[in-house]
């Protein structure tokens, strides 16, 4: 919630970026939706960098979904949903990871 946007404006100011944002829907002090919200409004380019997870129902998907997300992973997941992201959004740092 609150302490991963503090993260992500950081890095910022630093002149960073993530290439993969991960988040779950029911976070301390600022829900997913409220994230998603907050990321749209000031840093637009992290939406489609941005999949969230979530144990949650049709509805809660529908409005994540609606906020310019990359995806939304329903938990349980596996792994491989994790890689293929990672592979999708930075190859170069995941084939090098991976060699």
């Amino acid at each position: 919630g609150v302490a991963g946007w503090n993260k992500i404006v950081v890095a910022e100011e630093l002149g960073e970026e993530f290439h993969l944002i991960m988040l779950d829907y029911m976070m301390p002090e600022m829900n997913g939706v409220e994230f998603m919200t907050q990321i749209n409004r000031t840093y637009p380019k992290y939406g489609q960098r941005t999949v969230v997870m979530t144990a949650t129902g049709d509805k809660e998907i529908a409005n994540i979904a609606q906020l310019n997300v990359r995806d939304v992973l329903r938990k349980p997941f596996n792994i491989s949903n994790i890689e293929h992201y990672a592979r999708v959004l930075h190859p170069d740092l995941y084939e090098k990871v991976n060699a």
